[in-house]
């Protein structure tokens, strides 16, 4: 969890005690658990993926927790999901209500589509 957090080993190691109830060093620390501070962040990761998944898919969260079952909370996190790995985008675009051309006459518009949705020039 707390390589996930970006915890800096140096800190970790303070929170480990030896059986003198005082903080484990730096190197031993290291040594040690190199495994977790290396999957600690995929495993954090993964257990947020799997809540957000089974949030939006209305079944019961990994490792017992409370299904959240506000619609409005399930769609806002589908939105955050879609944006976020699937590359969906809210954009505001400006478009000019009488753009000229050559000669003052009306620009001829084009079209052509951009992630799914019709754009102008």
């Amino acid at each position: 969890m707390m390589a996930a957090l970006g915890i800096p080993p140096e800190q970790m190691c303070q929170i480990v005690r030896n059986k003198n109830e005082k903080p484990i060093r730096l190197r031993t620390f290291l040594r040690h658990f190199q495994q977790e501070i290396e999957t600690g962040a995929i495993k954090v990761n993964a257990s947020v993926v799997s809540f957000i998944i089974a949030t939006i898919l209305g079944t019961a969260p990994p490792e017992g927790g409370e299904p959240i079952t506000d619609e409005r909370v399930r769609a806002k996190l589908a939105i955050f999901y879609a944006r976020a790995q699937l590359g969906w985008q809210t954009t505001a675009r400006k478009e000019l209500t009488n753009p000229t051309g050559p000669g003052g006459r009306p620009a001829p518009f084009t079209y052509r589509i951009v992630r799914g949705e019709r754009w102008r020039d």
